[in-house]
């Protein structure tokens, strides 16, 4: 594809700091993929001292198959592109030891089923109440603290009352125990590796002499520490975003950092690419007229290269059982009319409750489909032991793995065994792993003879494959998976199933992991590299394993459809508290905005046809609850055909609702915002579409905040108190942990509330 003059400008850009403002479809990929071939093939830059940061596997992957086109698979192979966990994983394979905080050079990394286990396990040992601790809070609180608790890169909980500090403290020996590491924590130790050992900064800094960085916006105040270090000596920062495609916040993303940026680097050259590549022009104008009413956010305006195309299709359901059949007839009707491929169709929603119904009647209709974030192909049973054996190969410490295939093919080592060995390994504070305890015989010796055999015979055949990996791996990765498919048992095993598609199915399954084993042997440098092909796998998201074969219909939320695209695109629920989301409606203007970016993003997947559909009525339990119609079609219903009394009623909808909150609900001026205090404001250079650069001086904006409610982090509460919910309704609180409590409505049920955000006042 030819580049447009802006296009061209931040390709060749000689070289500082540089924002390049992408809009959706806006060619950034391209831009970045060029600028690449650029540094390497016109200035003469060594690959290996380009570094590349993506978001997901997926971009990486496209990128590096774009970049082999144009300088060759060998000079590609050299370049450090990634995400930023498995560009640290790279830097913690080689210096992890020198944190000190023993963990080994093979350390396994817990995807959250791993990690919800070490958290289940950690309360239990606690002795914690399962029920009203759960291991998924008290994650969530533990990711919160690595992500924006930090002193000096350092994890610091002082802050934290005595018992999450004993939680996070115990999670944590856990994971270091099992030579394991969270996702969080590659970020962190790796950003504590730097800061600890400037000599280990200083060779990366002056390594890379070139540092990319995709999907600017979704970065956090981890990720930002992390460019700034790298790219601190030669400052050859070259960041690709767009605020208004922000909307990660529940990955502790901050949008401000892209706002900011050129106050972080004061002689930075800005670019905007406004020209789209992807949507009909009634759809962008749909899309420009909706962000518009965003306040934090750069003044941009997506231009189509393609003609106006279709209005937006705007449909009335009066129930969720009429939405699916719309959707379904359209798709049907289309696919026989259009000659359009099923995998042109997209229904996004924007919770993962929305999929049942219409999953349902895609199978009345025989209509293939895909729902991406459903039983993902590294879940299923066969594929999650083989990789337990790798995992345990590559880093015999890793309990939960070893846990996972000690009796798998059944071995007759039961519950009651494991019970045993894990008991002993524990007892009087050992803090053994399981397999040092599979070592002991005072402890083997407790099991039953059957149990004490097998585990002999276990023992022994994984004994003979440590030898062949460690301390280097003598063997290909897929050679190994096959010994442990036959040699362990494992295939008998399958072989034996009685239900024949089953059998087959499993078995194509592992074929599946060898063949994969072997595309990564193909695709390394280093094919007989156990650790590289798990973290690949490790590191491995949902939209990864994507492929639009034209087969199959996609169903996914809108978060999961960042950075794809389809020709017709099915938006149902254009419902106010389903979208934008009543969490978000709670939360106020700020959480609004996101909600605001997400429907943004959503509506800009589509390329041809975009089917927006507002149900009237929807099932609550057992109840039918009246629906309002979306704030954000009331946005945009000047580009939509809204019937006239739905039109009117939510006009009037949205006069009460600014009248409560006191919020306005017109557009934010258009121009150029760089909304941070302090010093003046740096001229940017900028460029238009067709045009050459021009200079817009920034008007200074102090940075707005959220509103801050009265019953913010102040609100104490203790059992036997009486509250009241604008959702839930009045209750009494049962039990306080910190800023958790456990509330009993009287019509809602019992609730875990967050007392740091949620709108409660306390009535007695």
């Amino acid at each position: 594809m030819a580049l447009n003059p802006s296009q061209q400008q931040a390709v060749t850009h000689p070289g500082g700091p540089m924002l390049v403002l992408a809009g959706a479809g806006a060619g950034k990929t391209s831009v970045l993929t060029q600028r690449i071939a650029h540094l390497v093939s016109k200035r003469g830059i060594l690959p290996s001292r380009i570094l590349v940061v993506t978001f997901t596997n997926k971009a990486a992957k496209e990128m590096k198959e774009r970049l082999a086109k144009l300088l060759g698979k060998e000079v590609v192979k050299e370049i450090w592109a990634g995400t930023f966990h498995s560009i640290c994983c790279r830097i913690l394979r080689q210096d992890i030891a020198q944190l000190g905080t023993g963990h080994q050079t093979n350390f396994a990394i817990y995807d959250p089923r791993d990690q919800e286990k070490a958290m289940d396990f950690t309360l239990r040992r606690m002795n914690m109440d399962p029920e009203f601790y759960k291991a998924t809070d008290m994650l969530s609180e533990v990711s919160r603290i690595k992500n924006s608790e930090m002193v000096g890169a350092k994890h610091t909980i002082q802050h934290q009352d005595p018992l999450m500090k004993r939680v996070f403290d115990g999670y944590q020996n856990y994971l270091s125990t099992n030579n394991a590491l969270d996702f969080d924590d590659l970020l962190q130790l790796t950003l504590r590796l730097l800061h600890e050992h400037p000599e280990i900064a200083a060779r990366y800094q002056q390594r890379f002499e070139h540092v990319l960085v995709d999907e600017y916006q979704d970065t956090n105040n981890v990720q930002f520490d992390f460019i700034r270090q790298f790219g601190a000596v030669h400052r050859n920062i070259f960041v690709v975003g767009d605020v208004d495609q922000s909307i990660y916040s529940f990955r502790h993303a901050n949008f401000r950092i892209i706002l900011r940026f050129q106050q972080d680097y004061p002689d930075a050259t800005l670019i905007k690419l406004e020209e789209n590549y992807r949507s009909t022009g009634n759809i962008l104008d749909a899309a420009n007229t909706l962000i518009k009413y965003n306040r934090e956010r750069f003044e941009k305006t997506l231009i189509s290269t393609k003609v106006a195309g279709e209005p937006l299709h705007f449909h009335v359901a009066q129930n969720e059982d009429e939405e699916a059949t719309y959707i379904v007839q359209q798709i049907r009707m289309q696919h026989e009319r259009d000659s359009l491929e099923f995998g042109d169709f997209c229904i996004l929603f924007r919770t993962n409750t929305q999929s049942r119904l219409i999953e349902q009647y895609l199978i009345r209709s025989n209509i293939p489909y895909n729902l991406v974030g459903g039983y993902k192909f590294y879940d299923r049973k066969e594929i999650k032991d083989m990789m337990s054996y790798l995992n345990f190969l590559h880093n015999p410490q890793d309990s939960l793995s070893l846990q996972r295939i000690v009796n798998v093919p059944k071995r007759g080592i039961g519950p009651k065994a494991i019970d045993i060995i894990e008991k002993g390994a524990y007892f009087e504070g050992r803090g053994l792993t399981l397999w040092q305890a599979l070592q002991e015989s005072a402890i083997i010796d407790q099991l039953p003879p059957k149990a004490n055999e097998a585990i002999q015979e276990f023992r022994y055949f994984t004994q003979q494959l440590l030898k062949e990996i460690h301390p280097v791996c003598n063997l290909p990765v897929s050679v190994i998976v096959e010994r442990i498919f036959n040699d362990s048992g494992y295939k008998a095993e399958i072989e034996a199933e009685s239900d024949e598609k089953k059998r087959e199915d499993r078995i194509k399954n592992i074929e599946s992991l060898i063949q994969a084993a072997v595309e990564y042997e193909e695709s390394s440098k280093t094919p007989m590299n156990l650790s590289g092909f798990l973290e690949q796998l490790a590191l491995f998201s949902d939209t990864d394993r994507l492929k639009n074969e034209g087969k199959l219909v996609t169903l996914m939320t809108v978060h999961s459809a960042k950075g794809l695209e389809y020709p017709v695109v099915f938006l149902p629920g254009m419902e106010e508290g389903l979208f934008p989301h009543a969490r978000s409606v709670i939360d106020g203007e700020h959480a609004v905005e996101e909600e605001r970016r997400l429907m943004y993003v959503a509506i800009t997947r589509a390329k041809r046809r975009l089917h927006l559909i507002y149900t009237a009525n929807r099932r609550s339990k057992y109840k039918n609850m009246t629906s309002k119609l979306s704030r954000f079609m009331l946005e945009i219903a000047a580009h939509l055909r809204i019937p006239g009394d739905l039109f009117l009623k939510a006009k009037e909808e949205a006069f009460q609702r600014r009248s409560k909150t006191g919020t306005g609900n017109t557009p934010a001026p258009i121009a150029l915002k760089m909304p941070t205090a302090g010093p003046p404001v740096p001229t940017m250079n900028t460029s238009r579409p067709g045009g050459s650069a021009t200079t817009i001086t920034a008007p200074r904006a102090p940075l707005p905040t959220p509103p801050v409610r009265s019953t913010g982090q102040t609100l104490t509460l203790q059992p036997g108190d009486r509250v009241h919910h604008p959702q839930f309704g009045d209750g009494e609180v049962e039990r306080v942990i910190r800023t958790l409590a456990r509330i009993k409505f009287q019509t809602a049920g019992m609730k875990n509330i967050d007392l740091a955000s949620a709108p409660l006042e306390k009535t007695s």
